[in-house]
């Protein structure tokens, strides 16, 4: 009987970097908010309704249909069913034509939760997710990744879109920067209580169990909160709110999404310092 003999396994060359595991690619959803999708649409409407994928790619600022930014541009788009088309070729839809070109019987705020509905993971989570109840954003990103199979590495940019989709679009409520409320079926941001001058509703945070009272901003009399949205400064807020009694036209809320875009990059510059508790280096 003979031993056999296990071959000697080659050493790696220390020259080399590492190589790193593959991470796994996750659900898909759209990273781009519904605000921003609207902004692009507009754009390519604007051009007319059926286009080359080329064509498309020039209206957006990109100079080739290959590149990895203009695909995810279009994916977002299809995923809000705002854009069709296969084959080098791309239509805006009737839905995105509702957006774009308000009739006197549109309902724009109708349209926008549609575009937020067409996105199945988006819906899936809405669904699934307690209703009229504060929920911290922190909580809904993991709720995402270990129900709905969102990628660890992805889920703090799902619920960015997530929220600020739902938001624009009426379905869902922003209680302060780190917590949100998913409305009722069938209730909007405008009729959720938003402007109620009761007492402060009880919180629950992540991780404690505990209920803590988290007062609300005033609202102003005889108006319903239509956009509410904060983002959390050094020393407080910054906080972009529409309080009105009418419905917003159509051709607002591309805008709205702008004002929002614009007010995460203020909130980034004015954001609280970044403690460190040592040196650090990037790995990468």
């Amino acid at each position: 009987m003979t031993d056999t003999e296990t071959p000697p396994q080659a050493a790696e060359d220390p020259s080399k970097p590492a190589k790193h595991p593959r991470r796994a690619a996750g659900a898909s959803f759209p990273s781009m908010p519904l605000g921003e999708a609207v902004t692009l649409i507009k754009k390519i409407a604007s051009y007319g309704n059926t286009h080359t994928d080329a064509a498309v790619a020039s209206f957006l600022g990109h100079s080739t249909s290959n590149s990895g930014p203009f695909r995810s541009k279009v994916a977002a788009l299809r995923d809000y069913g705002l854009l069709t088309g296969r084959a080098g070729e791309l239509t805006v839809t009737e839905l995105a034509l509702e957006l774009v070109h308000p009739g006197l019987d549109a309902d724009p705020a109708a349209s926008l939760r549609a575009a937020f509905m067409n996105c199945k993971l988006f819906a899936t989570v809405l669904d699934a997710l307690p209703k009229d109840t504060n929920l911290g954003t922190a909580g809904l990103a993991n709720t995402a990744m270990h129900n709905h199979g969102v990628a660890s590495q992805s889920k703090d940019a799902f619920a960015a879109s997530f929220v600020k989709g739902g938001v624009l679009a009426g379905l869902i409520e922003e209680v302060d920067a780190e917590h949100v409320k998913i409305l009722a079926d069938g209730a909007t941001a405008s009729d959720s209580g938003a402007n109620d001058h009761s007492d402060p509703e009880d919180v629950v945070h992540e991780g404690t169990g505990r209920q803590q009272s988290t007062p609300r901003p005033p609202a102003v009399d005889a108006a319903t909160a239509v956009v509410s949205h904060a983002w959390p400064i050094d020393g407080g807020f910054v906080r972009f709110t529409i309080e009105s009694s009418k419905t917003l036209p159509a051709s607002a809320y591309g805008v709205i999404g702008t004002v929002i875009e614009a007010g995460d990059k203020l909130a980034e510059m004015l954001a609280a310092p970044a403690t460190t508790t040592g040196d650090t280096t990037d790995s990468e």
